[in-house]
């Protein structure tokens, strides 16, 4: 039984930037719009300038909802870590829920996530299992599962990324004590900011349900691939080996694994997706 009075309130953080479908991104933010705990402010970052037909989506919600909504903008395409950290110096509240532009919360999402904070105050960053969709929620039946409890995630991510980010909510505070996002434009920014906070000290929490729809087909393996995106993880690979939180044998694993899986052929890389880091049946909602 959930019980919304005397949670905590807290804002949603939404970066966007012209290359989304509009479609995609109305169904996500009334995903966002029609929980059954709502937040105190959804943030929308503009990413550079956008389409016209996504400028519509923001204004027809921002119609339906002018104290919720607030939109601030970049003047030219930064980047997802970029937007994030300008995004996080405009929320007011020291709960941030990430969301994504062409997902779909589960309508329980915050409900159940901020019960959670509020009956573990000392818990940082809570994420959650994610299902992936192709057209409908449930039409794949697929599931990302990480470690759910703080030890476990943190032996997790010595070799994988313990947070699926578009699931996360974290402490303001605790971010900005971490360095916040690395203002870089790949796709690589989360899984560097829950290592700087583990070593920041946070605490970590996964609650073991799907609570987000995550949408394939948005050529997510194509920008996860090639020798640009590989260097980031080199790189970062090395500071962790650096700092000693991996052993030699865990970086080199590491690295062998991500190295072939950026430079395979795309059909293989998906078929890796689909059958080695995903899940079937075993978690059921």
């Amino acid at each position: 039984m959930f019980v919304t009075s005397g949670l905590p309130k807290f804002s949603v953080l939404i970066p966007v930037y012209f290359k989304e479908q509009p479609i995609f991104f109305e169904k996500a933010l009334s995903s966002v719009l029609s929980q059954n705990y709502m937040p105190d402010e959804v943030v929308i970052v503009e990413d550079g300038p956008l389409t016209e037909d996504l400028y519509q989506v923001i204004e027809q919600k921002k119609t339906s909802y002018p104290n919720l909504i607030k939109t601030i903008k970049l003047e030219e395409n930064m980047g997802v870590g970029f937007a994030m950290n300008f995004g996080l110096k405009h929320c007011k509240n020291q709960y941030i829920a990430r969301m994504d532009t062409d997902d779909i919360a589960h309508p329980d999402r915050f409900l159940k996530q901020m019960t959670y904070l509020n009956e573990h105050p000392e818990v940082d960053i809570i994420g959650s299992f994610i299902e992936e969709f192709h057209d409908i929620p449930g039409d794949m039946k697929r599931y990302r599962e990480v470690p759910v409890d703080h030890k476990e995630i943190i032996r997790y991510a010595k070799l994988r990324c313990p947070i699926n980010h578009v699931t996360a909510i974290f402490k303001k505070s605790m971010v900005l004590k971490a360095g916040s996002y690395t203002n870089t434009k790949n796709s690589f920014e989360d899984y560097p900011l829950w290592y700087r906070m583990i070593k920041a000290g946070a605490r970590f929490y996964n609650f073991p349900e799907a609570l987000v729809y995550v949408r394939i087909g948005n050529n997510m393996d194509i920008r996860r691939r090639g020798p640009e995106y590989f260097k980031h993880e080199l790189i970062f690979f090395k500071a962790m080996r650096a700092d000693g939180f991996i052993t030699a044998l865990q970086f080199y694993v590491g690295i062998a694994a991500r190295w072939s899986t950026r430079h395979l052929p795309i059909f293989v890389l998906r078929f890796i997706y689909d059958k080695v880091l995903r899940q079937r049946p075993k978690y059921q909602p």
